[in-house]
């Protein structure tokens, strides 16, 4: 039919463990039909491992940033977490900063996880 985006309403099939049962046979019939279509996944907070050319409709950047949530690589960290604590980002909105120097600065740390998030959902293709 020519449809070059899809939408997957995730909130509750991610809440039942679902979401796989889904999206497993939606990606494989794209793959048969040669489609590669873009594919949006709405109410997901994280993205799903594997899966490239994806977006991701929700607030978790900004409700993270809120809760002194840091991103890295797509997963959520706390930000006094000493795995990241003293790591520096180069990120547009870190410009070389560690994560610990965001605490307090929630549009700072709001805009690094959109960006961590928009990374690693294909953003850079």
């Amino acid at each position: 039919m020519g449809y070059a985006t899809f939408a997957l309403p995730a909130g509750e099939l991610s809440r039942s463990d679902l979401l796989d049962n889904v999206l497993a046979p939606a990606l494989l019939a794209f793959e048969e039909c040669r489609v590669s279509p873009r594919l949006m996944i709405y109410g997901r907070s994280y993205p799903v491992k594997g899966l490239k050319r994806a977006s991701y409709a929700n607030y978790s950047w900004f409700l993270g940033a809120k809760g002194s949530t840091y991103f890295k690589g797509g997963f959520q960290y706390d930000i006094a977490d000493p795995t990241i604590r003293f790591e520096r980002c180069n990120c547009e909105s870190c410009k070389g900063r560690m994560a610990q120097d965001l605490v307090g600065d929630i549009q700072a740390l709001a805009l690094h996880n959109l960006l961590d998030l928009s990374s690693e959902l294909g953003g850079s293709e």
